[in-house]
């Protein structure tokens, strides 16, 4: 939410862009410091350097939603820093993670914890998983989500 308390949006490409070649499949130690861009910056920069670069999409796995924690992690760092950007205090949000991908059978108990512990860490008062529908949330269903049955409320 915004201060004024309407929602706040930002909308981006889940990639980010490092310094070196990491193979995605990597289960090897990734170093934030090796961030070069994130989002759309990160594949026009890719583009540009393939051959000294990496890009990696840490929710891009054909089996399961999260294929790498950490660039998941710091690819949401990234995200909610945009998101209240020019706020001077931020308190604890209440996220809402709603994967609108098809999930062919739902969500693992494994990937429903990886998803809210990736809120957890980005300081988050309240996750909410909300896997009611494929379609994007509406400014009024997102207010309405913390009451709503069909949510799944952690944390």
């Amino acid at each position: 939410m915004s201060s004024h308390g309407s929602p706040t949006e930002y909308a981006d490409i889940p990639c980010i862009a490092f310094r070196g070649k990491i193979e995605p499949g990597s289960l090897g130690e990734i170093e934030s410091n090796k961030v070069l861009a994130i989002g759309q910056q990160a594949i026009q920069l890719h583009q540009q350097q393939t051959s000294t670069t990496s890009l990696l999409n840490g929710f891009e796995h054909p089996r399961t939603i999260i294929s790498n924690f950490f660039v998941a992690e710091l690819t949401l760092k990234h995200f909610i820093q945009k998101t209240y950007q020019g706020q001077t205090s931020i308190i604890a949000p209440q996220i809402i993670i709603h994967p609108l991908s098809h999930l062919e059978g739902g969500l693992t108990q494994i990937e429903a914890r990886a998803l809210t512990e990736l809120g957890s860490q980005m300081g988050a008062r309240q996750v909410f998983l909300y896997l009611e529908n494929d379609t994007p949330l509406r400014d009024e269903e997102i207010l309405k989500i913390d009451n709503h049955k069909q949510a799944i409320k952690t944390l």
